[in-house]
């Protein structure tokens, strides 16, 4: 029903964001990674959205990226997981670290996010390996080698005590030159950078 929705951020919580268009304030739910890279109060920004309705209400949802999106809707998807626990799992890792854990049948990591345990994160293994492809769109030239290299430097940056958010953004930045050949490579840059 709403694709997207540009605006001029008004709010910005850690869980979400208030959105002024067209002289109507829009409050949205996002992740807590989302919130941080949808922009600052004053940004005229684009937000992706997921319109949720219940017999309860109806919510807004808002993704930075349409990745986020797809995966969040894939999430609620799956019988026992909703809303809530969705924007847990995308507040508590990337979107590519997601698909990584998923594509290794990573339990471990996926029992890490807030809300899920060993039999959700075995269900999400369950149901979602075949739809990857989808939620991550295309493979990268290389096979997926970066994503793969790059999901490992943020879980090893988090097992340090980073937050996976700023693991991320400090790894994603790392790897843009192209010079980070190994996971101690982008580690290293990565650590210089935040």
């Amino acid at each position: 029903m709403i694709a997207y929705i540009t605006g001029k951020i008004v709010e910005k919580t850690p869980a979400g964001l208030v959105l002024e268009a067209g002289g109507i304030g829009y409050t949205i739910s996002m992740s807590v990674s989302g919130s941080e890279q949808a922009g600052v109060v004053g940004a005229t920004v684009k937000i992706h959205i997921h319109f949720h309705v219940r017999e309860d209400g109806m919510k807004l949802y808002g993704f930075a990226r349409e990745q986020e999106r797809a995966l969040f809707r894939h999430l609620i998807s799956i019988s026992g997981i909703g809303p809530k626990v969705a924007l847990g799992i995308l507040s508590g890792m990337s979107v590519e670290s997601f698909v990584t854990a998923v594509l290794n049948q990573d339990v471990s990591l996926l029992k890490s996010a807030p809300g899920v345990g060993k039999k959700t994160a075995e269900r999400l293994v369950l149901e979602l390996k075949d739809k990857i492809g989808v939620i991550s769109g295309p493979p990268a030239a290389d096979g997926g080698r970066v994503s793969s290299l790059e999901a490992e430097a943020v879980a090893a940056l988090v097992s340090l005590g980073y937050r996976e958010a700023e693991a991320a953004g400090a790894v994603r930045r790392a790897l843009q030159d192209g010079r980070c050949a190994t996971v101690e490579d982008a580690i290293r840059a990565a650590l210089r950078g935040l």
